[in-house]
């Protein structure tokens, strides 16, 4: 058991809309916090390498925390991150996704912080 980067991309939606993909497995809920600081630098270093105007992120989750636990430390990890925050505030769109290997969605959950211009 242990936590993994599977997939790190940049596709284009609809032919031009670039939003940044990401495939996290997490099995290892002891070794989280630090591996989440690889995943920030991971992230950080793939939306530095998109097109300016990428504005959509999804993290999609296979594993043993729930996307609100999830959410809880990637709000964590974008308060101490100035680049992070950064590039977290000029998102249109941000969500994780959990699901099964099988491809089975569980459930799914805005990484936005919840503001009153967005209430997600």
């Amino acid at each position: 058991m242990s936590n993994r980067i599977h997939n790190l991309d940049t596709k284009l939606a609809q032919g031009s809309v670039p939003i940044l993909v990401v495939g996290l497995d997490l099995d290892d809920l002891d070794g989280i916090e630090p591996f989440m600081m690889e995943v920030v630098e991971a992230i950080k270093l793939q939306r530095m390498r998109s097109p300016p105007e990428t504005a959509t992120l999804l993290i999609s989750i296979i594993g043993l925390i729930s996307t609100e636990e999830f959410k809880e430390l990637w709000l964590q990890a974008v308060a101490r991150d100035q680049i992070l925050s950064f590039f977290m505030s000029r998102m249109d769109k941000a969500m994780v996704i959990r699901g099964q290997p099988d491809g089975t969605f569980l459930e799914e959950a805005s990484l936005l912080p919840v503001t009153d211009a967005n209430p997600n």
